[in-house]
């Protein structure tokens, strides 16, 4: 027997009173959809935030005169953030910290920017009218004022809200909110009922009709109505019940009665089965019988037929012994010539042995030469992978030399430790079509000094598309209030080794950029990432500041992750992608990867990729085409 809710018996006792010429659903699932099937609404129009719930829900409304999109619904026409929970109906705008204190194991899977739409604009451009609109999701205040200038066009609002009082987090999700807001235009409650979270419940209000006599409203005879009527509609479910209990005793005492007959039906059924099993038995003795007999009658007939043919034999042994005497001899003719083809084969076995002898041999000279060939190999691709090194170092010094006679300063060195030119011109690619708000580099060198360049030309040539530096902003920490300004530098680089800190630091200065660089010298400290142990940059600190000062806001960062050394173990750049994450997961990280032609960048790189599945990120990768090989990487793209 299906059981109905009490929201369920209201609604059906509120249609009677306000028939539904159309309804609105803003939030859906199948026990909603079985709901308006139950209630059998002729005209419904749903819409649902989740993809996947509007694909499932699809093939089960095709048949009707029923609607549905997927939007997400709000006041205003404009970009939001959209949280997903790992409990998918608890997703929506409301942040899932907010709704933590009702539901404690509430986690946050990720959060995606939507566009919202105005109700109002949506049921206009689909030229869809109703007198009823419910709304299961929070926050429904703030659907309720995308939807003002028709909400006189309706007579029933059923909505989901919080039962507390109004928090600053929670704005227009509470009841108190939405008894204000309804008041305004003529709406009153009569009915709340519990979620099976208490703090969480279903109101429905209707509009108030006026009497004859002023100031005076007859909602409280509709709701009297309704309760006569829901009392009336259990009295006649109890009924119901019994008439179902006696016809339930009915139906077990025929079953009782059937049960019998059964058995005495197997019994029976048993007992032909046992006759019927003695008739074959009987049938197979009498069949063996018949076969028994005509086995004898053939016994007879072959008796005879051998004793003729043992005449027949007797007849012909003495020619057989005949036979015998003369293939006695051709037995001693031929095994002497075994004999003589034995001695053949002894002499093929020598002549076998000293070719295999020849053979290996033959094969040692084989080996040999390959390993002549290989040598000569290996030299002419070494003098020649030499002389091309040597000839880019030249034209490179070239490059170094006049570029020092026009301008005073020496070309930056491109081969060996330092990034090769081909990833250099990748990553000035970057820069210019991307307006970054901050750089960040594990490993200094090179890369170090033509960035602080790059973004000095950029200043230097005031390009307008310039994206602004982010300003300051208050953020809090563990409940504590703190303030961090704006970064200083645009740069942030982690270098381990003291020398190359030093080395780089004085190329900064010499060129005049070191004001656009935060040269940070961070040792190799133990880390533990993904149950492995690691040694790598002391940088936790600084990525838990950039974190402050882009908190609430969507930065653009370019990683370039070159180090630390390989051999300062296994996997040693592994640990870069899940510190970031830490800290910078919501925001969009460009990440370069030097020296993706080794395997082990190429491992590196897989175990990157299951942190982004585990952690429900999306990204775009690239393998970039250079000397020593470049993996990209786009998160949050």
């Amino acid at each position: 027997m299906k059981v109905h809710s009490k929201l369920v018996d209201k609604l059906s006792i509120l249609k009677e009173i306000y028939p539904i010429n159309g309804a609105i659903q803003i939030g859906v699932n199948e026990s909603i959809v079985n709901r308006c099937i139950d209630l059998n609404i002729e005209k419904v129009f749903f819409v649902e935030a989740d993809g996947k719930v509007v694909d499932k829900l699809k093939p089960k409304i095709q048949h009707r005169d029923w609607l549905i999109r997927e939007k997400v619904v709000a006041k205003d026409n404009q970009e939001r953030s959209f949280y997903y929970a790992n409990n998918p109906k608890h997703n929506g705008l409301v942040e899932i910290e907010s709704l933590k204190k009702y539901w404690r194991n509430l986690k946050i899977a990720h959060v995606n920017s939507v566009k919202t739409v105005n109700l109002d604009e949506l049921m206009a451009s689909l030229k869809q009218n109703a007198n009823w609109l419910t709304i299961d999701c929070l926050p429904a205040v703030e659907v309720l004022k995308g939807y003002v200038d028709r909400l006189s066009e309706l007579d029933v609002i059923v909505i989901k809200a919080i039962l507390d009082k109004p928090d600053d987090s929670l704005l227009n999700s509470t009841v108190s909110e939405a008894d204000d807001f309804l008041a305004t235009f003529g709406f009153e409650s009569i009915s709340i009922d519990d979620d099976l979270n208490p703090n969480i419940g279903h109101v429905i209000y209707i509009r108030k009709h006026q009497s004859k006599e002023p100031n005076s409203l007859v909602s409280q005879d509709v709701f009297n109505t309704l309760e006569q009527k829901y009392k009336q509609l259990v009295e006649n479910t109890a009924n119901q019940n019994k008439t179902i209990e006696a016809q339930q005793f009915d139906l077990q005492n025929s079953l009782e009665a059937q049960e019998k007959l059964n058995i005495l039906l197997e019994e029976m059924q048993t007992a032909l089965e046992e006759k019927i099993a003695e008739v074959e038995r009987l049938e197979q003795v009498r069949q063996e019988n018949q076969t028994c007999s005509k086995q004898l009658a053939l016994l007879a007939t072959n008796k005879l037929s051998l004793e003729e043919k043992i005449a027949t034999v007797e007849f012909n042994l003495d020619d057989l012994k005949v036979e015998n005497s003369r293939l006695n001899k051709v037995v001693t003719d031929l095994s002497l010539e075994n004999t003589e083809l034995k001695k053949q084969l002894e002499s093929s076995y020598k002549v076998a042995e000293q070719l295999s002898s020849q053979n290996q041999t033959l094969s040692q000279l084989a080996e040999n030469q390959q390993k002549m060939f290989s040598s000569l190999e290996n030299n002419i691709v070494n003098k020649f992978q030499t002389g091309l090194l040597n000839s880019v170092k030249q034209i490179e010094s070239y490059i170094g030399v006049q570029n020092y006679l026009e301008t005073g300063n020496l070309a930056m060195d491109y081969h060996g430790w330092p990034i090769s030119s081909d990833i250099a011109l990748f990553l000035l690619n970057k820069i210019e079509r991307n307006n970054y708000d901050l750089i960040i580099e594990f490993g200094s060198g090179t890369s170090t000094l033509l960035f602080a360049k790059a973004l000095k030309n950029k200043q230097q040539h005031k390009l307008q598309n310039s994206a602004p530096r982010l300003e300051s902003v208050e953020v809090l920490n563990d409940n504590t209030p703190g303030k961090y300004l704006d970064l200083p530098k645009q740069i942030v680089t982690f270098e381990h080794n003291k020398k190359y800190f030093e080395k780089t630091m004085t190329s900064l200065t010499d060129a005049g950029v070191n004001e656009l660089v935060d040269l940070i010298h961070a040792p190799l400290v133990d880390c533990r990432v993904n149950g492995q142990d690691f040694l790598y940059y002391s940088c936790e600190s600084m990525l838990n500041q950039l974190k402050h000062v882009f908190a609430g806001r969507v930065a653009k960062v370019l990683v370039l992750i070159d180090g630390p050394p390989a051999k300062t173990g296994p996997l040693a750049r592994l640990p870069g992608v899940p510190l970031l994450l830490n800290y910078l997961a919501n925001h969009q990280l460009d990440i370069v990867l030097d020296d993706f032609n080794r395997q082990e960048e190429k491992d590196i790189v897989q175990s990157w990729k299951k942190v982004f599945d585990d952690r429900f990120i999306s990204y775009e990768e690239e393998e970039v085409m250079c000397e020593k090989g470049a993996y990209f990487c786009r998160i949050n793209p």
